[in-house]
């Protein structure tokens, strides 16, 4: 089976996701100081930035180098440079500074990947178009898993949205929530944003992770940590906040609810906290 040329229509739309590759690229490393407050926004761009350094690269390769689909497309006759794609406006996503630094980044970053995944979803359908979607490094291949790794990196910026705004909020950003499992000091808020669009973390397919107890609350005085897992109370399992809440709602004044938790590196613990009267 002989090589073709690379049609230019589809060579156009490679150019282009290469290109946001590298300006997203280019923009983590302008978002990193913004969350440098929050370990676990700052570990999770960290991330980000070794996944689209891998895609950028990929994209390039997908452009100067040869490869052959098995279905009568190839990359054949590259030029020795990956022609450039038409940057995209990054200015609206580029927030910077502020007493809200943190969340402006997530907003951008957030933007600039739901940009990504429109246009890996136009490059798949032009692939498809031309004959180049057989193999993993084909274009529509490439397409596919880098639409497939933005929408993951989506959800990850949405599960940090809670903590990030409530930490921007400092002590005005205490909750102060009525519910059974906030009057202990548990909040669960983190809890019902991301349950109430997209899949709970990976923590609490086990059980309930624990943000930060509220200083001076029930929870915080039986020695409740942020991190801990709650795996049951009373015995009873809990899986989802709701199957939490509906426990802790059994209890009245003055009663004493037994948490049973994880906490890593130690190990399972039982946590006694005495419902407010």
């Amino acid at each position: 089976m002989g090589h073709v040329q690379y049609p230019d229509t589809l060579r156009k739309f490679v150019a282009e996701m290469a290109t946001l590759e590298r300006q997203i690229e280019e923009a983590l490393d302008q978002w990193m100081p913004e969350v440098q407050g929050h370990v676990e926004a700052a570990e999770v761009i960290k991330q980000f930035q070794t996944i689209v350094k891998g895609q950028r690269e990929a994209m390039e390769a997908c452009l100067v180098g040869t490869h052959d689909s098995g279905s009568g497309s190839a990359i054949t006759n590259a030029p020795t440079a990956a022609p450039s794609g038409v940057p995209i406006d990054m200015a609206p996503v580029l927030y910077m500074g502020g007493p809200h630094a943190g969340s402006n980044a997530l907003h951008a970053m957030t933007r600039a990947f739901n940009r990504a995944v429109f246009g890996y979803a136009m490059l798949h359908t032009v692939a498809h178009r031309f004959n180049d979607f057989t193999g993993e490094k084909s274009a529509a291949g490439l397409a596919e898993h880098h639409q497939l790794c933005y929408i993951e990196a989506s959800q990850a910026v949405y599960r940090l949205i809670p903590d990030v705004v409530i930490q921007e909020m400092g002590k005005n950003g205490e909750c102060v929530c009525t519910c059974p499992a906030c009057s202990l000091g548990i909040c669960l808020c983190w809890h019902a944003h991301v349950a109430s669009y997209i899949p709970v973390s990976p923590a609490d397919e086990a059980g309930i992770l624990v943000r930060s107890p509220k200083s001076g609350s029930a929870a915080f005085g039986g020695g409740l940590q942020q991190g801990d897992v709650i795996l049951a109370v009373d015995g009873q399992l809990v899986q989802t906040y709701q199957e939490l809440q509906a426990e802790i709602r059994k209890h009245g004044p003055g009663d004493d609810i037994r948490l049973q938790t994880l906490r890593e590196p130690e190990g399972p613990q039982e946590i006694t906290v005495a419902f407010p009267s």
